[in-house]
């Protein structure tokens, strides 16, 4: 079972620094050392994009899901 830890100032902080920089969210996990997905989600929510990746939105989300629906 998963052990969920809040995320420091500096766990941020670097988050943005290496989002700007243009480094990939899996160097930016090992770097943290948090999963990527975890990283994805605070990008996310920080509204911080990795280079070459499309902005998130939330009706685009919800979009992709509407065409799986049964």
């Amino acid at each position: 079972m998963a052990v969920w830890t809040y995320w420091t100032p500096e766990e941020d902080a670097t988050l943005k620094r290496m989002a700007g920089e243009g480094h990939s969210a899996s160097v930016v996990s090992k770097a943290i050392g948090r999963s990527r997905t975890s990283i994805l989600s605070r990008a996310f929510r920080q509204n911080l994009q990795f280079k070459g990746q499309q902005p998130a939105t939330r009706s685009r989300a919800g979009a992709k899901l509407e065409r799986f629906t049964v």
